[in-house]
């Protein structure tokens, strides 16, 4: 994925009042840990008050990442996972035992989703849960996912300990970035800090 496919919520972020930035970084060629700190230098240099993230997917497990290393040295502000195996995930574990699954998860991949690293968020910021729960995916071609699921990830994989907030929507994992309750929902928990 090129980051082009957030264009659309990165729209309605826009539309609600709030100057969306997209952050592109590669799951392939680089390791957690690297997209983690290029994420920071790229929060670090906005010139803002407040800085809200909205990590999809992957991406919410290179946010948390981030923050866990650099939290303190960044504006205020929320958080929105949405679709995030912060758990880890049984697909891209059964998908690692095969070399072809490990070339397609790449370093970032391999690194975020094979080994179970995140259990509680603990963060100042407010963060907040959008999880999915129409079981339709590509993750289901790789065995048995437990339900609910969005198809790709299970919703248990997509919990924490200490998150403020969460909602469940009948989405798959690829519609998540597309729905409109979605990004209403993350809309409004910047604002508040809750969903609607």
């Amino acid at each position: 994925m090129t980051g082009l496919e957030l264009a659309w919520l990165r729209r309605q972020v826009s539309k609600a009042g709030f100057e969306a930035r997209q952050f592109f970084y590669p799951t392939v060629r680089r390791s957690l840990a690297h997209n983690a700190e290029a994420l920071f230098n790229f929060a670090h240099e906005l010139d803002a008050r407040e800085v809200h993230f909205i990590g999809y997917s992957l991406g919410g497990i290179v946010t948390l990442s981030m923050l866990s290393q650099f939290d303190n040295e960044l504006p205020p502000g929320r958080v929105v996972l949405i679709g995030s195996p912060v758990c880890g995930s049984d697909a891209a574990r059964r998908m690692a035992k095969h070399r072809w699954g490990r070339m397609v998860l790449g370093g970032a991949g391999t690194d975020c989703l094979v080994e179970n690293h995140v259990h509680r968020w603990r963060g100042e910021r407010e963060l907040g849960v959008i999880a999915g729960t129409r079981s339709v995916g590509l993750g289901k071609f790789f065995g048995r996912l437990p339900s609910p699921n969005d198809g790709t990830v299970a919703v248990d994989e997509t919990r924490l300990e200490n998150e403020s907030d969460r909602i469940e929507l009948p989405l798959t994992h690829a519609t998540l970035m597309f729905s409109r309750k979605v990004a209403e929902g993350a809309v409004g928990f910047f604002r508040s800090g809750r969903f609607a």
